[in-house]
């Protein structure tokens, strides 16, 4: 039996219409200095741990780790798209019952205080947008002021945000044994202070 192949090649214009949409689907993201492009948060929602190897993603894990040694909970770090912020790694409790998300889980809602701390980084006009759009998701009795541009920046000021209940997380009865929450505060703080030195970011928090 006989196989002949050839190579199909692709007019450059329709390359340009591929790249194009999946830039714009989030799958891939383009650099603007060099023209090249690279795999997008897009295709790592859908493909999870495949995909999960972003350089926030190395070196968070040793501070996660620390972190969930320390506090005994689980540890994850998140990056934003836009309108959700979407895991790339996680450490889990080694308590029993604990709280974990796959890699490449999505979040959406004003309660997850990942989400408002991206959303406590965005310009106010754009994240009351987000909200009154429906892309970011608010439900009545989720114990946040209905202010939320106020809140937001009360969390900007602060550097940190807390969700005691309003969504699924850690059992509430064993993280209030933390000093009402405080040593979690401050040792979420240092691992993020940590992971962010490591990635080249050299402001310091809040005083």
């Amino acid at each position: 039996m006989t196989e002949v192949a050839q190579r199909v090649g692709l007019h450059k214009s329709t390359v340009s219409r591929i790249l194009g949409g999946l830039t714009e689907a989030g799958y891939v993201q383009r650099d603007e200095e060099t023209g090249r492009y690279r795999l997008g948060l897009g295709l790592l929602a859908l493909s999870g741990p495949l995909l999960a190897d972003l350089d926030v993603r190395r070196a968070a894990v040793p501070y996660l780790e620390q972190l969930t040694e320390s506090t005994q909970e689980t540890s994850a770090i998140s990056v934003w798209n836009g309108h959700e912020a979407i895991v790339v790694e996680q450490v889990a409790s080694p308590n029993q019952v604990k709280h974990t998300a796959t890699i490449g889980t999505r979040y959406n809602k004003f309660a997850s205080s990942s989400v408002r701390v991206f959303l406590a980084e965005l310009a106010p006009a754009l994240a009351t947008e987000l909200i009154e759009s429906g892309q970011i998701l608010r439900t009545a009795g989720d114990g946040l002021p209905l202010d939320h541009t106020a809140h937001l920046q009360e969390v900007a000021r602060q550097a940190y945000a807390v969700n005691d209940g309003s969504t699924t997380s850690a059992p509430r009865s064993r993280v209030h044994k933390h000093a009402t929450g405080d040593t979690l505060v401050q040792a979420v703080q240092h691992a993020a202070s940590e992971v962010s030195t490591r990635l080249g970011w050299a402001a310091s928090l809040p005083g």
